[in-house]
């Protein structure tokens, strides 16, 4: 079990293996209660006040656990919540066994395209439940025995807005062009198919509107071309 102690949560988590570490939060592996799980602690920032920052950890933490819940009680395959030490900055999940779908899709030259279209749908049932992701890149689904996982609640945020559920389409199609280039436009359309079928009538309004985000992004960077060509005046 975790020490409620803060003084002692740090010292505990050191103890653990590290999973992997962010700007905001270090994710370790351990046991909770005799189940394998994931821990993830928002670290402290010293350049905050120790009460602003004691508050936003909390909130963030709390607002992590409570759409990570409403997902899998939704029915979406995400790590079942264990605990939450809002207090702490600390949330505990199961543990999912598997291999990241960035990894895979590196190394498998076949057998993708299953994967990448229930990648869509699992995102359209995300969205389905009024949650969108934030940082939906194939760094953040688990390629298990028993199928996909979406995980890495730290961005979401309850939502049912059509241009936040359009960010996290565009955000997967530049994850497939910015990792996995030679099979991208291909994947995309595959990630398609799943959300497609998976969202309700709103769908193909998402669809349109991510495209939309990608061309507008598109003539930024040529304007950016432009102005630089030309000396920036």
């Amino acid at each position: 079990m975790v020490p409620l102690d803060p003084g002692r949560v740090r010292a505990y988590l050191e103890s653990l293996p590290l999973l992997g570490k962010g700007a905001e939060a270090e994710v370790r592996v351990g046991d909770y209660a005799g189940v394998r799980a994931v821990f993830k602690y928002r670290l402290p920032k010293r350049y905050r006040h120790p009460l602003l920052d004691s508050r936003l950890r909390s909130t963030r933490t709390r607002r992590e656990a409570r759409l990570l819940d409403r997902a899998y009680s939704a029915g979406v395959r995400v790590p079942m919540l264990l605990a939450v030490y809002p207090s702490l900055g600390l949330l505990v999940v199961e543990y999912v066994e598997g291999v990241l779908l960035r990894e895979w899709l590196m190394v498998q030259r076949s057998g993708w395209r299953p994967l990448v279209r229930e990648a869509g749908s699992l995102l359209a049932r995300l969205h389905r439940a009024g949650i969108v992701h934030g940082d939906s890149t194939t760094s953040n689904y688990i390629v298990a025995r028993d199928g996909l996982y979406l995980i890495d609640f730290g961005l979401s945020e309850a939502s049912h807005s059509i241009e936040e559920r359009a960010v996290d389409v565009h955000l997967f199609r530049r994850s497939l062009e910015s990792a996995h280039a030679s099979i991208a436009e291909r994947a995309f359309q595959e990630f398609l198919g799943g959300y497609l079928s998976a969202a309700g009538e709103w769908g193909v309004r998402v669809v349109r509107r991510a495209e939309e985000i990608r061309l507008m992004g598109r003539y930024v960077a040529a304007r950016r071309s432009v102005w630089a060509d030309h000396g920036g005046g």
